[in-house]
Order: structure tokens, then C-alpha cells, then sequence
């Protein structure tokens, strides 16, 4: 016989209720929130039946996530953020492992949607892009059960989207997705594993989600201005022997980019590029032959930039999005990226 669904508690639901408006009304903070939410659904049963048990329940204390564009969330102590350049990486204090390999994992992703008319998580193109995401990125064996539930948050709408395949020795893997459209942003909160510790986890997963938030974003003072960096390319055929002296494949090419960065207090950046290649060829130590001279090639792309917390991210109006970590270096503004270090000079 199946169970039943247990039945609300009236005054858990006016407790959450004032708690809502609380919020709302400005007399607690966001992490005050979450912090008090958590609390009060601590071992409630969870959809599907059941109750959360406590080895993945770490704390209902945490701490509060700053991006540099503006996005905010909490989560709960012991657990680590981690940027993996894309998206930020989410890693339990008691994170599950089987086989000695990690059991669950949490990702957030977000992307600028300016110039795509989606404005709510319900538009149908959302969807589409999940499930694009999904058999693109985690595995194409994964196949989506359901219509998406709705979550009501504090910050406006969301959506619970839920993937299953079957995976070694008869487990099944899943991937849940909670999407929602804040402040002109599309973001996702990912969750790829098992499906027990998973689905077990979903007081803390729907608290971080809830606690999502845009605020505008910071700009770091001592950063804005004028900066400017030269990249040169040269790039020559060695062999010299097989190739006449006036054969193109004899050929040799140099290139040179120069780019100025501008940016500016109210947040706006305006990148100005002018780029030029020679190639040609020739005899060894002769005079040789161009054939290609483009001439110098300016390029303005227009968008908005933020800093804090030694990130800095630009956002162009074409869609494109970089983010690097930063710091200044003796002057220079060093940008990381990966194993990519790039100084900048003052203009």
C-alpha cells in the first residue's frame, strides 16, 4: 500500500509564513533567513515520503556566497565553494562516496540573458536548454521523468527538472536541475549523483536555492581606467630545403593586436582592438615577398564588468561572458585564467 502524504503542520506553516514576510518587510537578512528556514524544516518528511536523516543534514549555520556580478547564496557550514571557471562547485562537509569515487555532485551556472526575450524559468526555451545541457554535458543516457514541478521562492519563481539513467550494478543516477530567471539572469543549480544522497539532501539543496539572490554588482575602484595590452604572434616555415624561395608554403607571418580595456565607475567597459598580420616568404635572408597585409582592423565591443573578491567578470552585449581572477602586481593588473596569466598596463 502506497504511503500517504504526510499532513501539513498548521503551525510549522504560519511560522514559515511570518518568516516570509519577515524577510520581505526588510527586519531579517537573507542569511538570517535561511539560517531560521532551515531550522524550522529540520527533519520535516520530504516529497516522496521519508525523513531526511541526519548523516546528510550537515548544519543549518552557514555562510553567506558573494559573486562578482552581483549573485548571492548561502549555504551551510563545512561545505566549500569552489570556482571552476563556468560554474561554482558545491562539495558537502559530508559528501557520500561509493567505490571511493564521489557520489553527488552540486554545480551552479548562470548566464546573462539580454537579447533572448526570455523573462520567466516558464518559458518553453528553458526547458529545451536543460535538456540540451543534460544529454550534452552529463550523458546522453539520461532521460527526463516529468513535468517540472514549481518552487515558489522568496525571489520570484522556480522550477525542479529531474533526469534519470540507469547506472553500474543496477543503481540509478540522476540529475536534478533547479532553474530560475533572476534580474535578467538564467540560473541553474545543478545536482548530479546517486539518487539517495541526492534526494535525501533536498532540505539543504532547496534552502540554497531559495536563498539566490541578484543585487548589483560591485565595481573595484582601484581597477577603473584605462588598460592596455599588446599581443605579438610570429609564425615561420623552417623548411627551408623541400620549398623554392618563392613558394607560398616557404611562408612566414607575423601579427600584432593591441587592446585598450576602458573601464569605467558606473560599470560600463568598452574593449577597442586593433589587430594586423603580414605574411609572406622568400629567400633566406632576402628581402622575400608579402603577400598579405590586412591593415589595421578595429574592433569596439561594448558591455558591463564587475569585481569583488578578486574576481572580475565582463559581459558583452554580444553574449560573451569572461571571467578571471585578478590582482594588482607592481602597477599591472595581472588576469588570470586558468593557466593563463595576462599583465595589463595603465594607459
Amino acid at each position: 500500500m502506497a504511503k500517504s502524504a504526510p499532513k501539513p503542520d498548521p503551525e510549522l506553516e504560519k511560522k514559515l509564513k511570518a518568516l516570509d514576510e519577515a524577510r520581505r518587510a526588510g527586519v531579517i537578512s537573507d542569511a538570517e533567513y535561511v539560517q531560521k528556514r532551515a531550522e524550522l524544516l529540520k527533519g520535516q518528511a520530504v516529497a516522496g515520503g521519508g525523513v531526511i536523516a541526519s548523516k546528510y543534514v550537515s548544519t543549518t549555520k552557514g555562510n553567506t556566497y558573494q559573486h562578482a556580478v552581483g549573485f548571492s547564496f548561502w549555504y551551510p557550514d563545512g561545505w566549500k565553494v569552489e570556482d571552476v571557471g563556468d560554474a561554482l562547485k558545491l562539495v558537502p562537509a559530508n559528501a557520500v562516496m561509493q567505490n571511493g569515487q564521489p557520489a553527488e555532485m552540486y554545480l551552479i551556472a548562470g548566464q546573462p540573458l539580454e537579447g533572448t526575450g526570455i523573462t520567466t524559468v516558464t518559458d518553453p526555451r528553458v526547458a529545451a536548454v536543460l535538456d540540451q545541457f543534460v544529454a550534452q554535458q552529463i550523458s546522453p543516457a539520461m532521460q527526463r521523468k516529468k513535468a517540472p514541478a514549481a518552487l515558489a521562492l522568496t525571489n520570484g519563481d522556480g522550477l525542479v527538472f529531474d533526469w534519470e539513467a540507469p547506472g553500474q550494478h543496477g543503481a540509478t543516477v540522476v540529475t536534478r536541475v533547479y532553474a530560475c530567471v533572476l534580474k535578467g539572469w538564467g540560473v541553474m543549480f545543478c545536482a548530479i549523483g546517486a539518487k539517495e544522497p541526492i534526494f535525501n539532501r533536498q532540505v539543504e539543496l532547496k534552502t540554497i536555492f531559495n536563498s539566490f539572490g541578484f543585487e548589483a554588482g560591485k565595481q573595484d575602484p582601484a581597477i577603473v581606467g584605462a588598460w592596455f595590452l599588446t599581443a605579438t604572434r610570429a609564425m615561420r616555415n623552417e623548411d627551408n630545403v623541400n620549398f623554392t624561395s618563392d613558394d607560398p608554403r616557404r611562408a612566414s607571418s607575423v601579427s600584432d593586436e593591441q587592446i585598450t580595456v576602458q573601464l569605467n565607475a558606473d560599470g560600463t567597459v568598452i574593449r577597442t582592438s586593433i589587430y594586423r598580420m603580414i605574411a609572406g616568404g622568400g629567400a633566406a635572408g632576402g628581402a622575400g615577398k608579402v603577400w598579405i597585409d590586412t591593415g589595421d582592423q578595429k574592433t569596439v565591443t561594448q558591455g558591463r564588468w564587475n569585481a569583488n573578491n578578486g574576481t572580475i567578470v565582463l559581459m558583452w552585449r554580444d553574449g560573451g561572458m569572461e571571467s578571471y581572477r585578478y590582482g594588482l602586481v607592481r602597477g599591472s593588473l595581472k588576469l588570470l585564467s586558468g593557466n593563463q596569466v595576462q599583465f595589463w598596463q595603465r594607459r
